[in-house]
């Protein structure tokens, strides 16, 4: 399995991520973690069911 694959599973989301807003707040809860904030915009996206351009765009919002 891929590293992202792995972490998935070993850590899965919370809820079932079926709206857009849930996903969303998936993606701001793993940039939160130290480790979320290594990962890669394509592993992040994968993990949260959204686009990498949409991890891009809430990343540079809560650096802001």
């Amino acid at each position: 399995l891929q590293a992202a694959e792995t972490q998935n599973m070993e850590n899965p989301p919370p809820f079932n991520l079926n709206t857009t807003s849930q996903r969303r707040m998936e993606v701001e809860r793993i940039l939160a973690t130290p480790e979320g904030r290594k990962l890669t915009l394509r592993a992040v996206a994968s993990q949260a069911g959204v686009s990498p351009a949409t991890v891009l765009n809430i990343r540079r919002r809560m650096a802001a």
